[in-house]
């Protein structure tokens, strides 16, 4: 009778061989954009922005996307709508880079301001950036786009 273990075992060891060769060739010519090439110029950038976000913390601000595009309202405490000026929308997807966009904001004339966008579906984190005055404010947050 013969044994035959010694080619199931070596079967075995060049199937496992044969799937890493083939998982690491395909992670290998996957493009994961975790990070930006102006990863250190945006780090620096939010260090400026965290004295506009405490000013912008006393008003409420009411983000709504879809993947069309981006419609937003901002109020102070007694529900009176600010003269904000030059609003922008960094939008930036945390799994694809290179998706990361600034938008600017126009008002509808309903006291909302809007921006088309054309967003992909998943998690995208946001940064808005407004002047009231001489005062400069920012609100930051993230929305899952489904």
């Amino acid at each position: 009778m013969k044994n035959y273990w010694k080619y199931i075992v070596i079967s075995m060891l060049a199937g496992v061989a044969v799937f890493h060769i083939g998982a690491v060739m395909y992670i290998w010519g996957e493009n994961y954009e975790l990070t930006s090439p102006d990863y250190y110029e945006q780090e620096s950038a939010y260090m400026d922005l965290v004295p506009k976000l405490k000013a912008g913390a006393v008003y409420q601000w009411q983000a709504n996307f879809s993947r069309d595009g981006v419609s937003l309202k901002v109020t102070d405490a007694a529900g009176a709508v600010p003269a904000l000026e030059n609003l922008t929308l960094a939008l930036y997807k945390p799994d694809k880079a290179g998706l990361d966009r600034t938008l600017t904001l126009t008002p509808d004339g309903s006291g909302a301001w809007r921006a088309e966008a054309g967003l992909v579906t998943g998690l995208w984190r946001y940064t808005i950036t407004a002047n009231l005055g001489e005062t400069e404010l920012a609100y930051k947050s993230s929305e899952n786009i489904r």
